[in-house]
């Protein structure tokens, strides 16, 4: 380098900005009212970009950088703290968490080991595998983030070594651009993926890294030109008061990162730049930068908090994981009791983390060698490893759960459900999809056709047993993730809108007259609980995804859709949502067999359900026609009661859901057969029609 990077000795104020960071995160994950809480995430990015490359720069200008001692540094830096909590999560794993949850807990574990968690999510993410608040290592992404960027950020320091400080900030800036550019693009094509991989992220780290390149003021003999005092202090109260602004205004809904991120970004940026003065006539010798603490960098200095900015590291991996398994055990509202034990046992077990695991091993007290390290840190790693994928491939180690729970665990299997599938998107335009009922022949054509995504799946089977009880032969057109209504798609499922003008192509061919449509309809209009908006619906790519606009696309779709199958002579079914369960109800059910109670736990209560539902209720009931006919479970599941059914136990141990949204076969059959019972009469002559309370009992296992 042709320039010296001069020395930036302890920041105070930085790790005060590290406890604001990471305070709003928690915060944010406890409720406790940070709604945009979350942008303590991209705090922490451009403070690691800030510092990161200030050491390399400085080691680079000593002619002492060493990328093997650098990743080392790194790795006594994040290993052991990750370690040590990844160990006890796969442990609470394998005592608390049901078959299911532990096989996704072993898949991220294998993520987070191979460092790439950010990308197992970014392509995995949805709301089918349950509600992100349960996902004891989702918060590991970010580490993966950084981790990601330590490999490869170095590398490109090393190949730039002869770089002048102008050229540097050149390379800095257009790869800043470069990833804001696609952070901007994948928002709106691939929202998941822009929250998480590194590449659309780089940019906040970028900032940093050129915060070590702006001048901080120049030397002329024995005077000194700076920055005018006034001018730090006002900028930094503007930009701390940016920062806090972003905690409160923003929340999930708020499309992020790309230029929302800017804000809190900037502001970060700000506050780090502006607590900075140039060398005085006492340090100009030795070339050390002074901090120059505004009012607010006092603040951010005060002891609590620059001991909180200390081991925010060890808070922010141990705070989730507890949030997490307590939400498990009891629900995922918890109590202030339970809210205020969350907050002391993170901070208990951050300060044991950081006394007595981050802070030996990188001051080298604990394997003091270097081929120590990346031995046993191997070792470690690979045990861990091979733990994960025994969970994972064992589908959850189902067997170490008791006879009892197992038999409840049995009717949970999807199987049922995905023989239903219709498969390929062009299925239906190749007359493959999977029939119901009596086989169709030329004398009996088909009936109906059961219409609609992975809910439409779930009871798929109960319509095939009812289209046999009454002699009529139907099929089923079911696709994940996809809305049965015409002209309307997920960002990025543009076959949605090919697939189902395929399906109403089928239902001309065949001549089918009864068509029941059946979906996740809140969720298509809703924003999910992550905050992502990548599930809402669009009829136009250029208009804003927000669950007002989309509560008007299927407002007009659904009309449209219902309008050309009348046209066609078609009787219109829609059967309305199932209760979506605040809780895992079959963690539930479990906890209720284990504790040997004799009352039968319930779901969701009747207020929450008909509030969540009532935009889409409202939708779903301003077609009036003659020809369209809606089907309610709410009373099936509420049966006079304030709460809702979602299971059995005693004499026989049995889920009516297999997870928050979707019902089980055996729920479809005790709750649903008798609401969809009075479609399939509507098919036949009065004379052939059967009393279903006089049926026998159905096996549902």
């Amino acid at each position: 380098m042709s320039t010296v990077t001069p020395k930036r000795p302890y920041r105070h104020d930085i790790d005060g900005l590290r406890a604001v960071a990471v305070l709003s995160v928690l915060f944010f994950h406890l409720d406790l009212g940070f709604s945009g809480g979350y942008v303590g995430v991209d705090v922490f990015f451009v403070i690691s970009g800030y510092l990161i490359t200030g050491l390399i720069l400085k080691a680079q200008s000593e002619d002492r950088f060493s990328l093997k001692q650098f990743w080392c540094r790194r790795i006594r830096r994040l290993v052991p703290a990750v370690t040590a909590m990844l160990l006890v999560v796969l442990l609470l794993g394998f005592i608390y968490l049901l078959p299911a949850d532990l096989d996704k807990l072993g898949e991220t574990a294998i993520a987070q080991l191979l460092l790439v968690s950010n990308v197992y999510f970014a392509s995995s993410f949805d709301y089918f595998a349950g509600p992100a608040e349960l996902r004891p290592l989702l918060h590991t992404w970010s580490l993966a983030v950084e981790e990601q960027f330590y490999l490869l950020f170095p590398l490109l320091l090393v190949f730039c070594r002869r770089f002048t400080k102008r050229k540097l900030a050149i390379t800095f800036g257009l790869l800043a651009i470069a990833s804001f550019v696609l952070s901007m693009w994948c928002l709106d094509k691939y929202p998941t993926a822009a929250f998480f991989i590194l590449p659309t992220r780089a940019w906040e780290l970028l900032l940093g890294a050129l915060l070590v390149l702006v001048p901080v003021g120049m030397h002329s003999g024995n005077q000194q030109t700076t920055r005018h005092p006034f001018r730090n202090e006002l900028i930094s109260t503007l930009a701390a008061i940016a920062l806090v602004i972003t905690f409160f205004w923003y929340d999930q809904s708020t499309p992020f990162p790309g230029p929302t991120a800017l804000l809190p970004c900037l502001a970060t940026a700000l506050l780090i730049y502006f607590n900075i003065r140039q060398p005085n006539h006492a340090t100009a010798a030795t070339g050390e930068l002074v901090a120059d603490r505004t009012a607010v960098g006092n603040l951010l200095s005060l002891k609590p908090l620059t001991y909180i900015g200390r081991i925010s590291y060890s808070l922010y991996l141990w705070h989730w994981p507890i949030i997490v398994f307590l939400k498990y055990e009891n629900g995922l509202q918890l109590s202030t009791r339970l809210t205020v034990i969350a907050l002391a046992t993170s901070f208990l077990a951050a300060a044991v983390s950081y006394h007595w695991i981050e802070t030996p091993f990188r001051l080298g007290r604990i394997l003091k060698t270097r081929r120590r390290l990346i031995i046993r840190t191997s070792l470690v790693s690979f045990l861990l490893l091979v733990i994960s994928i025994i969970y994972s491939e064992n589908g959850g180690l189902a067997n170490r759960w008791p006879d009892d729970v197992q038999l409840l665990l049995k009717t949970t299997d999807n199987h049922v459900a995905r023989q239903y599938s219709s498969g390929s998107y062009t299925a239906a335009k190749e007359d493959k999809l999977p029939s119901l009922g009596v086989k169709p022949s030329t004398t009996q054509p088909a009936t109906f056709l059961l219409w609609g995504d992975s809910h439409a799946a779930s009871i798929a089977e109960t319509c095939n047993r009812l289209a046999n009880k009454y002699g009529v032969s139907g099929y089923v057109a079911t696709h994940a993730r996809t809305i049965p209504i015409l002209g309307v798609h997920r960002p990025r499922h543009f076959e949605s809108i090919a697939w189902n003008n395929d399906v109403l192509d089928f239902l001309k061919r065949h001549q089918i007259k009864t068509v029941l449509l059946a979906s996740r309809w809140a969720g298509n209009i809703e924003v999910h609980t992550s905050g992502l908006t990548s599930f809402l619906i669009t009829d136009d790519p250029r208009a804003p995804r927000t669950p007002a606009t989309a509560q008007q696309v299927l407002q007009r779709n659904l009309k449209t859709t219902v309008t050309k199958l009348e046209q066609m002579g078609v009787q219109v079914w829609v059967l309305q949502q199932v209760p979506l369960q605040t809780s895992n109800p079959i963690h539930t059910l479990v906890t209720a067999i284990k504790m040997g109670s004799t009352e039968v736990p319930r779901g969701v209560a009747l207020s929450q359900h008909r509030e969540r539902q009532k935009n889409v209720n409202r939708i779903l009931g301003s077609i009036e026609s003659e020809n369209y006919h809606l089907l309610d479970p709410t009373d099936y599941f509420y049966d006079d009661s304030e709460t809702a059914n979602i299971g059995s136990i005693g004499e026989r141990n049995v889920s009516y859901f297999r997870d928050s949204n979707h019902v089980t076969f055996a729920g479809s059959e005790a709750i649903l057969r008798p609401l969809l019972d009075t479609m399939f009469q509507t098919m036949v002559p009065p004379k052939s029609r059967v009393n279903i309370a006089i049926e026998p009992a159905i096996d549902v296992r």
